[in-house]
Protein backbone atom coordinates (compact mmCIF):
# COMPACT_ATOMS: atom_id res chain seq x y z
CA UNK A 1 0.00 0.00 0.00
CA UNK A 2 2.69 2.48 0.96
CA UNK A 3 4.83 1.86 -2.12
CA UNK A 4 1.86 2.18 -4.46
CA UNK A 5 0.70 5.40 -2.83
CA UNK A 6 4.25 6.81 -2.98
CA UNK A 7 4.48 6.04 -6.71
CA UNK A 8 1.07 7.61 -7.20
CA UNK A 9 2.14 10.73 -5.30
CA UNK A 10 5.36 11.00 -7.29
CA UNK A 11 3.49 10.70 -10.60
CA UNK A 12 0.81 13.18 -9.51
CA UNK A 13 3.37 15.78 -8.40
CA UNK A 14 5.22 15.38 -11.70
CA UNK A 15 2.01 15.93 -13.69
CA UNK A 16 0.96 18.94 -11.62
CA UNK A 17 4.48 20.39 -11.80
CA UNK A 18 4.56 19.96 -15.59
CA UNK A 19 1.06 21.38 -16.04
CA UNK A 20 1.29 24.38 -13.71
CA UNK A 21 4.95 25.39 -14.12
CA UNK A 22 5.54 26.93 -10.67
CA UNK A 23 7.46 30.21 -10.62
CA UNK A 24 7.70 31.28 -6.99
CA UNK A 25 10.14 29.92 -4.47
CA UNK A 26 7.36 28.80 -2.12
CA UNK A 27 5.64 26.76 -4.82
CA UNK A 28 8.89 25.07 -5.77
CA UNK A 29 9.56 24.26 -2.12
CA UNK A 30 6.13 22.71 -1.60
CA UNK A 31 6.58 20.58 -4.74
CA UNK A 32 10.00 19.57 -3.45
CA UNK A 33 8.52 18.55 -0.11
CA UNK A 34 5.98 16.35 -1.91
CA UNK A 35 8.69 14.70 -3.99
CA UNK A 36 10.81 14.16 -0.88
CA UNK A 37 7.86 12.59 0.93
CA UNK A 38 7.23 10.26 -2.02
CA UNK A 39 10.89 9.21 -2.18
CA UNK A 40 11.00 8.64 1.57
CA UNK A 41 7.81 6.61 1.28
CA UNK A 42 9.56 4.39 -1.26
CA UNK A 43 12.64 4.02 0.92
CA UNK A 44 10.77 3.37 4.18
CA UNK A 45 7.95 1.25 2.81
CA UNK A 46 7.48 -1.14 5.70
CA UNK A 47 5.86 -0.71 9.04
CA UNK A 48 2.60 -1.31 10.78
CA UNK A 49 -0.67 -0.60 8.99
CA UNK A 50 -1.23 2.36 11.31
CA UNK A 51 2.14 3.86 10.30
CA UNK A 52 1.35 3.33 6.63
CA UNK A 53 -2.06 4.96 7.03
CA UNK A 54 -0.54 8.01 8.75
CA UNK A 55 2.13 8.19 6.05
CA UNK A 56 -0.51 8.06 3.30
CA UNK A 57 -2.59 10.77 4.99
CA UNK A 58 0.43 13.03 5.37
CA UNK A 59 1.36 12.53 1.72
CA UNK A 60 -2.21 13.32 0.65
CA UNK A 61 -2.23 16.47 2.79
CA UNK A 62 1.10 17.63 1.34
CA UNK A 63 -0.16 17.01 -2.20
CA UNK A 64 -3.36 18.97 -1.49
CA UNK A 65 -1.26 21.89 -0.23
CA UNK A 66 0.88 21.69 -3.36
CA UNK A 67 -2.14 21.74 -5.68
CA UNK A 68 -3.82 24.59 -3.81
CA UNK A 69 -0.66 26.69 -3.84
CA UNK A 70 -0.10 26.15 -7.56
CA UNK A 71 -3.73 26.97 -8.38
CA UNK A 72 -3.47 30.17 -6.34
CA UNK A 73 -0.28 31.11 -8.14
CA UNK A 74 -1.96 30.51 -11.52
CA UNK A 75 -4.92 32.69 -10.51
CA UNK A 76 -2.56 35.46 -9.40
CA UNK A 77 -0.74 35.33 -12.73
CA UNK A 78 -4.05 35.56 -14.61
CA UNK A 79 -5.23 38.50 -12.51
CA UNK A 80 -1.92 40.29 -12.99
CA UNK A 81 -2.01 39.73 -16.75
CA UNK A 82 -5.60 40.93 -16.98
CA UNK A 83 -4.80 44.06 -14.98
CA UNK A 84 -1.80 44.75 -17.20
CA UNK A 85 -3.95 44.29 -20.33
CA UNK A 86 -6.56 46.63 -18.91
CA UNK A 87 -3.94 49.29 -18.16
CA UNK A 88 -2.46 49.00 -21.65
CA UNK A 89 -5.91 49.36 -23.23
CA UNK A 90 -6.62 52.39 -21.05
CA UNK A 91 -3.41 54.09 -22.20
CA UNK A 92 -4.23 53.52 -25.86
CA UNK A 93 -7.85 54.61 -25.57
CA UNK A 94 -8.77 57.38 -27.97
CA UNK A 95 -10.20 60.43 -26.32
CA UNK A 96 -9.68 64.05 -25.63
CA UNK A 97 -6.09 63.65 -24.48
CA UNK A 98 -6.95 62.73 -20.91
CA UNK A 99 -5.60 59.38 -19.80
CA UNK A 100 -8.10 57.37 -17.74
CA UNK A 101 -6.77 56.31 -14.36
CA UNK A 102 -7.06 52.64 -13.54
CA UNK A 103 -5.22 52.58 -10.25
CA UNK A 104 -1.87 51.01 -11.10
CA UNK A 105 -1.35 52.48 -14.57
CA UNK A 106 -0.10 55.90 -13.53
Amino acid sequence: MSVGFSFLLLAAVAVVFWKERPKTKESLQICGICVLMAVMGLIVSGGTPAFQAVQALMQAAAFACCVLRLRGERKDRRRRAERLRHCRRARRAPGNGVQPACGRCA
